[in-house]
């Protein structure tokens, strides 16, 4: 036993307890995953502290296993995201309406691109993005010069994305909408 894996294995016993009763009470709907998320975060964890040359405390290793752990579930809803937008164009386009939808279905559409695209963005992208629509929603418009730059280059990307990928101009699109 190396001297990485005796705090490693205690830090990882006193974990599992907390793992389980964070996931019990945040995602119980999720139970039937559980295990795997806690067994995944375990593999994880462990592979990371085998390949870094840093020496961790049971503390160190306890707050890193669990940001591996809630990665591990952000993991399963982008993916589920990724997956329903791909819906939007793997559907055949002679496939009748179901019934009357309650928004139109372009909307509908591209909805489903912009959720995948923001599933793969990164978590600081996606935090600039959900920070934009909160300081829009409450009235602030408090973003930086820099923020406003890197939000514009986003948006820009999302729709080269969804022109490359769909062939959908978004900014066509909005134009005949509104």
């Amino acid at each position: 036993m190396t001297n990485k894996a005796a705090p490693l294995e205690a830090a990882l016993n006193e974990a599992q307890s907390r793992w389980k009763a964070w996931l019990r009470a945040r995602y119980p709907t999720l139970s039937h995953l559980h295990a795997e998320f806690m067994q995944d975060a375990a593999a994880d964890l462990t592979e990371y502290v085998q390949n870094s040359q840093n020496h961790f405390t049971e503390a160190d290793l306890a707050r890193i296993g669990f940001v591996i752990l809630k990665r591990r579930v952000a993991d399963l809803f982008r993916d589920k995201a990724a997956r329903w937008s791909e819906q939007a164009s793997a559907a055949p386009a002679d496939e009748p309406a179901q019934s009357a939808p309650a928004i139109d279905e372009g909307y509908a559409k591209i909805l489903r691109l912009v959720v995948g695209h923001i599933a793969h963005l990164s978590s600081s992208d996606r935090d600039l993005l959900l920070r934009q629509a909160d300081d829009m929603a409450s009235g602030r418009s408090a973003m930086s010069v820099a923020e406003r730059q890197q939000l514009s280059r986003l948006r820009t990307r999302l729709r080269q994305a969804i022109l490359a990928k769909h062939r959908i101009d978004i900014r066509a699109f909005l134009r005949d909408e509104l």
